[in-house]
């Protein structure tokens, strides 16, 4: 008869914590983002007098160029829709400025070598305050990344901190976590240690449930118990065995 490990009650609490995650990759679309338009102007330009115009067809630029490069205040407008307006330094979005997409997010803050450096970005699903020279970025509702951002979200080791306290700190592969990760309660206890795929427990690991009803350490997949593993209940009886979707298939 097949026992029940556990309904991966965690499970959906998880899934909503990943929320997070994913208005994290917002702010890395943006700087990759910018950090593209930023290769773009200035390149092969007349020196022009402050309010000169320049349309090269995929963007136009009002402002000053020292250089041949847009240099001081200026304002460019690309053909996609996305626009910045602030400072500029050889070519490159420099000191404070606003930054618009096409899809409607902005960026308000300083910028350093054409990207964000510290601001507030502003999208459909809240703020995200960024402070890319330390790897700082909270969101509106209390998330909060502490690490760094690839084109994807969260990538290599950093900390994630969740509305309510709750810490997950280790890998993180295509903005969640993946690899080596601990996650701890908002007391700072480990309910998980372990590997990571796609946000979920997935490999070697050991849980503990948060009301203490039992443990289990072993191999899982996909968030739930799979393969050979032990799980100790409260009042000390162990389950030993394979285990296949959460579930206990032999002793």
């Amino acid at each position: 008869m097949k026992t029940n490990a556990f309904s991966y009650r965690d499970k959906n609490e998880q899934r909503r914590k990943q929320r997070g995650v994913f208005l994290a990759a917002l702010c890395v679309c943006a700087v990759a983002a910018l950090a593209l338009f930023a290769l773009l102007p200035g390149e092969g330009l007349p020196n022009k007098v402050a309010g000169a115009l320049y349309d090269e067809g995929a963007f136009a630029y009002t402002g000053t160029l020292r250089g041949g490069r847009f240099s001081g205040q200026g304002r460019i407008e690309f053909a996609e829709g996305g626009w910045y307006e602030g400072g500029f330094s050889n070519g490159r979005f420099n000191g404070r400025g606003v930054f618009g997409s096409m899809d409607g997010w902005t960026f308000k803050g300083t910028f350093s070598e054409g990207k964000p450096a510290r601001g507030v970005f502003h999208t459909d699903d809240g703020e995200i305050e960024a402070d890319a020279e330390s790897g700082i970025y909270i969101v509106e509702d209390g998330w909060r990344h502490m690490g760094l951002l690839g084109v994807n979200g969260p990538r290599g080791r950093g900390e994630f901190t969740f509305a309510d306290g709750a810490v997950y700190r280790g890998e993180f592969q295509n903005g969640l976590p993946g690899g080596e990760g601990t996650y701890t309660d908002a007391a700072g206890v480990p309910v998980y240690i372990g590997n990571w795929r796609d946000g979920l427990f997935d490999g070697e690991g050991e849980y503990r449930a948060t009301d203490g009803s039992f443990a289990y350490k072993g191999a899982f997949r996909a968030g739930k118990f799979d393969g050979p593993g032990a799980l100790t209940r409260r009042d000390g009886t162990v389950l030993t065995g394979i285990w296949q979707a959460g579930w206990r298939i032999k002793s």
